[in-house]
């Protein structure tokens, strides 16, 4: 946390934090109105949930499951006292989307005095229907007797969504690569009911208590807002950025390697055609000269196994000088007429 909490510092990080969350709630309302189709309960529960046009939803019957067990917990705990069982078709009557800053009790102690104050969250906000929102929630159950209906339909407003995000699951990853992460939050006014939440990736602190208690008393309110924690900027992260970077840094090494080990073994391979073809010319000269000169033959043989056997060549890779070549021409010891036969 910071130590600076002037009254100059505290003026200034709340207008940065008012400007920053009219940027964020903004951009934020434009996201969830484009995936707002997919966020419908019928989406996700089909026929389960009543009117409209009817929807086969593949784990239609798994999510209402899930439904059912969320909904047995929330409507059995104090201070709500409702049938555990949900009948299908359930009624739904809002699927659009609210967002509303989180807020919550909060007691500052400063000295011997101490003050409860509602303290708003203004970069994280609690997702729900239009209508069905925390605040009208409190405002039932002021008399939970005389809006028993209405309670019990907010309970199932709000376990819908709950589920609904659960299963779209590929929706919470793009909120969270959009640095709008998914959450959930339980509050005072209802301990047993999970609300389903959004947040900024740059979150926002509450200072000491007496900084709080001294504002407090200056606007003449017992409310107090959070202000933004600048140390975050510095550390707003692009998962994909570095997931592609991280990708293009171990290939690239990679390859690098690879082009090095492939001019090795080209070099090595040059330098060894080239003994090749040298060693062939040379043996190609030797037999020239064996078939030449009958006398060398055997010398020339024995040269060329001696070479074979350097280069590690398999026996017989190296032919020596043809045995019945005719060296000299002219007629042989046969052509040559017998002494006294007739010319």
């Amino acid at each position: 946390m910071m130590a600076d909490y002037s009254t100059q510092r505290m003026l200034t990080l709340r207008r940065i934090t008012r400007s920053m969350a009219d940027v964020l709630r903004q951009q934020l309302k434009e996201y969830l109105s484009t995936v707002s189709p997919l966020l419908r309960p019928k989406s996700v529960f089909g026929d389960y949930v009543q009117g409209g046009a009817k929807e086969l939803v593949r784990g239609a019957d798994v999510a209402f499951k899930e439904l059912q067990a969320l909904y047995e917990v929330a409507a059995s705990t104090k201070p709500f006292d409702f049938p555990r069982e949900l009948k299908p078709p359930i009624e739904i009557l809002s699927s659009a989307l609210e967002i509303t800053p989180l807020e919550y009790s909060y007691e500052a102690k400063g000295g011997p005095a101490s003050k409860v104050v509602s303290v708003s969250s203004p970069f994280k906000w609690i997702l729900s229907y239009s209508g069905f929102t925390p605040v009208k929630f409190a405002e039932f159950l002021v008399d939970q007797d005389k809006y028993s209906d209405e309670i019990q339909s907010f309970i199932l407003h709000a376990l819908v969504l709950n589920v609904v995000i659960s299963r779209q699951q590929g929706v919470a990853r793009m909120f969270e690569a959009l640095h709008f992460p998914f959450g959930s939050e339980k509050l005072s006014i209802s301990p047993g009911l999970t609300w389903t939440c959004i947040s900024s990736c740059v979150s926002t602190l509450r200072p000491t208590d007496d900084v709080i208690i001294e504002s407090t008393e200056v606007s003449g309110t017992d409310a107090f807002e959070e202000v933004v924690n600048l140390d975050d900027l510095g550390r707003i992260r692009e998962p994909l950025k570095e997931q592609l970077v991280n990708l293009a840094r171990a290939q690239g090494a990679e390859l690098q390697a690879k082009q090095q080990s492939g001019y090795s073994i080209v070099k090595r391979t040059s330098r060894r055609a080239a003994s090749s073809h040298t060693a062939a010319m040379a043996a190609g000269q030797l037999t020239s000269i064996a078939t030449l000169n009958p006398q060398l033959k055997d010398l020339v043989s024995g040269l060329l196994l001696v070479r074979a056997e350097d280069r590690d060549l398999p026996p017989g890779s190296v032919q020596s000088p043809p045995r019945n070549t005719r060296e000299v021409s002219g007629p042989t010891s046969q052509d040559r007429p017998s002494v006294g036969a007739p010319l």
